[in-house]
């Protein structure tokens, strides 16, 4: 695959799958290799592309997040997108 096909994908993955407050206005600046920019001037809201947005849709009663404690042994609850994004003053169930 060459570069810029992995340019375009990434823009296409990043317009598919995450929400952007500010859309970006470049993919990708190479000029100070190896410290690349991705997605030059947009901007984006990490908590909402993980958590809200997902709450809000189908995949709200779907797990995400397995928590397992010590010892190992003992499973722990297991964690939906709309548990997760409640406000943070909830107790672990």
């Amino acid at each position: 695959m060459e570069l810029n096909q992995h340019i375009d994908l990434w823009d296409e993955m990043a317009k598919t799958h995450a929400d952007w407050y500010k859309p970006y206005t470049r993919i990708l600046d190479d000029s100070c290799d190896p410290y690349y920019k991705w997605f030059l001037g947009g901007k984006i809201n990490m908590a909402h592309n993980a958590v809200d947005r997902h709450a809000l849709s189908a995949k709200r009663n779907k797990v995400a997040y397995y928590f397992i404690g010590e010892p190992w042994e003992i499973p722990g609850p297991s964690l939906t997108t709309s548990f997760i994004a409640r406000p943070t003053s909830w107790q672990m169930p």
